[in-house]
């Protein structure tokens, strides 16, 4: 009797260790799945912070390939502004380069055409000058071949009146005025005291 009754104790014993050996796998089970779907979780997490990673490096591509085009574009405006710029100073030095070779080259024409003014002005003035001698020539002289021959004639009747008032035994032949028309010796006396000068009746036509 001792002994069904161990044995049913054994039994009952055994029937509660296998509940517990049931609970504990149930509740293992549980923690396994439990386990499993945080894991589970973790790994939609991550999956997904992966892809959020992966839009990002995919937006900042994109923005970056954004920024790289504006500054090739940028770039590019800058390059074809500066060529534009470049063409646009070297059409402006060669239209200085061309002024400058005009003016020079009108400098030039005005030096020579004020050259040629001059030497016209000079010619003129050479000519005006001829023409003041050759006038002069033409009107002035008559007047001082005149006056010569008036001195010469005044001096002439000088030395006629001279030579009258220390001879007055010559003979006068009526000429007084020319002061020749007494004796040889008072016309030799005359000549001394003054110079000889050309014959009245060789003076020459005006």
């Amino acid at each position: 009797m001792y002994l069904l009754y161990s044995y049913v104790y054994l039994l009952y014993l055994m029937c509660i260790c296998c509940t517990l050996m049931c609970n504990c796998c149930t509740l293992m089970c549980i923690c396994c799945t439990y386990v499993y779907l945080l894991y589970s979780y973790v790994y939609l997490l991550y999956s997904y912070v992966y892809l959020l990673y992966s839009y990002v490096y995919l937006l900042c591509s994109y923005v970056y390939l954004l920024y790289l085009c504006v500054f090739v574009v940028l770039l590019c405006v800058f390059v074809v502004l500066l060529c534009v710029f470049v063409v646009f100073m070297c059409v402006c030095c060669t239209l200085m380069c061309i002024c400058c070779t005009l003016m020079c080259i009108c400098c030039i024409y005005v030096y020579l055409f004020y050259s040629y003014v001059y030497l016209l002005y000079c010619y003129v003035y050479l000519l005006y000058l001829c023409v003041f001698v050759v006038l002069l020539c033409v009107f002035v002289v008559p007047y001082v071949y005149l006056l010569y021959y008036v001195c010469i004639a005044v001096l002439t009747l000088d030395a006629g009146l001279l030579a009258r008032s220390q001879y007055p035994e010559g003979p006068a032949t009526g000429h007084l005025d020319t002061g020749f028309s007494w004796f040889p010796c008072v016309y030799k006396r005359m000549l001394r005291r003054f110079p000889q000068f050309p014959s009245c009746h060789y003076m020459p036509l005006m």
